[in-house]
């Protein structure tokens, strides 16, 4: 039986891909890249009991993980409360639930084995990002992994190309920007293409690896940093508890 495919508005707001075999070839594509980094780190998608992707918008990704819903249950939120209700409406099986902006998430602490997040923290300023690393923590398994994408050299180069240097007000945000990384590691770009679909926080930020590896290990071990490891665009990291002693 064929799976239920979002409708053609839900589609373009997660992926800009109107054409449904596109929209399920880019999902089956962001599964297999969190496969591929959790094999790098010697571990496989069923061996998880409880997976929650954070950020599951209308389902791109979760429609294609190889989960068995005998064995496993397969969580997911979203701030979009329209795809979270076609979600409940088509995929009764999965916990599907709206969040808000902010922690706190319905979930005990260390009640979820693997968490999965393709491009929120691409969108979120500094204190959103910590705010929502600490609760990802609190909800994570003291063996659990965590996999995180963000915007890093590369993408900043992308979207460096779209711009035109020469427009002064253009080059006063490439500058800005430079700067920025150049010294904290962290840019949110405030009211850019975004703006008009989404919240205030939630619009584009670029990140350089050695943020991750100075801001991020306050709150976890880092198993791996993979440049370009979802989607060939954005970087992935896999995380873990701290571990003491």
């Amino acid at each position: 039986m064929k799976k239920p495919v979002p409708p053609l508005a839900l589609r373009l707001r997660v992926s800009g891909l109107a054409d449904e075999t596109d929209f399920g070839s880019s999902g089956w594509q962001s599964a297999a890249d969190f496969r591929r980094a959790l094999a790098g780190v010697a571990r496989a998608i069923p061996q998880f009991p409880r997976i929650l992707e954070w950020g599951c918008g209308c389902g791109r990704i979760l429609m294609q993980l190889p989960v068995d819903l005998e064995q496993q249950e397969l969580h997911g939120c979203d701030i979009d409360g329209e795809a979270i209700a076609w979600l409940q409406a088509n995929y009764p099986r999965w916990h599907t639930f709206q969040n808000g902006g902010l922690p706190p998430l319905p979930y005990a602490d260390g009640s979820i084995d693997l968490i999965l997040n393709h491009s929120v923290l691409t969108h979120l300023d500094e204190a959103y990002q910590d705010a929502w690393l600490d609760e990802l923590g609190r909800i994570l398994t003291p063996d659990g992994v965590l996999v995180l994408t963000v915007h890093g050299p590369f993408a900043y180069q992308r979207w460096l190309s779209t711009l035109q240097p020469d427009d002064p007000t253009t080059a006063r945000l490439i500058g800005e920007s430079r700067e920025a990384l150049a010294t904290k590691g962290i840019w949110f770009l405030d009211d850019d293409a975004w703006a008009a679909d989404f919240p205030k926080y939630y619009q584009s930020t670029f990140h350089t690896p050695w943020y991750i590896f100075e801001h991020w290990t306050r709150y976890f071990d880092i198993l791996s940093y993979i440049p370009r490891g979802s989607l060939a665009h954005q970087d992935m990291i896999l995380l873990r508890h701290k571990k003491t002693g």
